[in-house]
């Protein structure tokens, strides 16, 4: 009884949430902003110093790239001064259309331009993740800075946990396989009688094998706290990777065509913040609305 009461439970929550909440953005709306980051120990360009003029010559690459491929990346030294030089790069969700990849790059562009005069910066939306510095940042894993969200408590007696922990984990496998392209994977699993988790790992194809798994499984630890508190919404992203797993929504799209990937070249939901030292983690929990829904449910 107690099973069916807590299946019941998350069906109606997903189902409201379904409804109240916008579904994700399309290629025609902008794209979902996550996490905006000047560097503080860069230092700061100038406008129209060499610079500043490689930077918008790297941006006018990668959007035009964008078109093309969902993952690129360019160094830009019209000067020879390594004083100078921009390295820049830019990665779309692998599930999305090129149409959407261009159009979140060319908004991401625009905000760092906008908001940031420092020699290093990054953007995440749900979309694509675009940054740039005047140091080496292909090919390294980066974990900081990191958007970490975890919404939606609901209690289950940690049966969410024991599905997120064993699914995800053969989404890095698969990831990481050897017939693996572009380090992407989706899973869909059934959670309860009459919902699913749908889940997403991805990492930035400059990584070699090993540095995408390695960048995973230190997102897993982060995913399985959301998890382990019965959070039915979890988001982690890193310079290097991304993972996800919704129960709510089912969030990727696998019925467009496979964008291709280069190494060469709706909103959430508002809530308080809890900040940490180098990102950003969202929580918010429905336990009381959960208990008196409960109670009354039981007293039927």
């Amino acid at each position: 009884m107690a099973w069916q009461i807590i299946s019941s439970l998350i069906l109606l929550f997903s189902t409201t949430l379904s409804l109240v909440t916008p579904t994700y953005a399309s290629s025609q709306e902008d794209p979902v902003f996550l996490l905006r980051n000047c560097g503080l120990t860069s230092g700061n360009y100038t406008e129209n110093s060499p610079y500043h003029s490689n930077l918008l010559d790297a941006f006018s690459n990668l959007t035009s790239l964008s078109s093309f491929n969902a993952f690129s990346k360019v160094t830009v030294d019209a000067d020879e001064d390594d004083t100078s030089k921009v390295y820049a790069l830019y990665d779309c969700r692998n599930d999305l259309t090129l149409r959407t990849c261009h159009n979140c790059i060319q908004t991401a562009t625009e905000k760092l331009l906008q908001e940031c005069t420092t020699k290093e910066a990054i953007v995440m939306y749900e979309e694509c993740m675009l940054r740039y510095a005047n140091r080496q940042i292909f090919a390294e894993v980066e974990l900081k800075p990191f958007y970490n969200d975890c919404e939606i408590s609901i209690p289950d007696g940690g049966e969410l946990n024991r599905i997120v922990e064993t699914t995800i984990k053969g989404l890095i496998d698969e990831a990481t396989s050897e017939n693996s392209s572009g380090y992407f994977a989706t899973r869909e699993k059934t959670y309860f009688e009459y919902q699913k988790v749908y889940s997403l790992v991805q990492c930035t194809p400059d990584l070699s094998k090993e540095q995408c798994k390695e960048c995973l499984v230190d997102a897993l630890n982060h995913t399985l706290d959301c998890a382990n508190a019965s959070l039915m919404i979890s988001y982690h992203h890193v310079p290097s990777c991304q993972m996800r797993y919704d129960v709510v929504r089912h969030f990727f799209n696998l019925s467009t065509s496979t964008v291709s990937v280069s190494p060469m070249a709706s909103p959430p939901i508002s809530s308080p913040q809890l900040k940490t030292g180098h990102g950003v983690q969202r929580l918010i929990s429905i336990q009381n609305f959960v208990i008196v829904f409960f109670i009354v449910f039981c007293l039927m």
